[in-house]
């Protein structure tokens, strides 16, 4: 009777993690820039959406003040700005087959001057569910390229 308890406990526990774990890779992240060019050090906003692509609902979760805090930027001169607040309220996003979920984020582009002059720069960003009970871990998922050209 023990081994069967545990068998039925491990077996549980395993389709627990593979159900957490192929969650994310149904999920599909589009980024926009509001802004085609921008200058040096100036922040903009980028359009974040995350999509179900799956036929089966998910449920994502994302924090009320530090969701950019769930993202993290390809190019080591592109940065998500920060946002402090009083209360930040974990949310549970509930996405239907084909539903998004759309939400702004602050970027900053820092560049060295060198007096050179400055070309476009591209980045991709990458979303964290921020489930604290997945295990493991959900992966981040990452968005298609945009380019930004940078102005002095």
């Amino acid at each position: 009777m023990h081994k069967s308890k545990l068998l039925l406990s491990v077996s549980l526990l395993f389709f627990a993690k593979l159900s957490a774990f192929s969650q994310s890779s149904t999920i599909k992240v589009e980024i926009e820039a509001t802004q085609t060019a921008v200058k040096k050090n100036e922040s903009f906003s980028v359009s974040t959406a995350l999509y179900n692509t799956s036929r089966e609902v998910q449920v994502l979760e994302v924090m009320s003040c530090s969701y950019p805090t769930q993202w993290e930027v390809d190019n080591p001169s592109v940065f998500v700005n920060q946002v402090g607040c009083l209360r930040n309220v974990l949310s549970r996003i509930r996405l239907n087959p084909g539903e998004g979920y759309k939400r702004p984020v602050s970027i900053q582009i820092k560049l060295i001057d060198r007096g050179m002059p400055i070309e476009p720069v591209t980045f991709r960003l990458g979303f964290q569910d921020d489930n604290p009970g997945a295990v493991p871990k959900p992966k981040r998922i990452w968005s298609n390229a945009v380019t930004v050209s940078v102005k002095r």
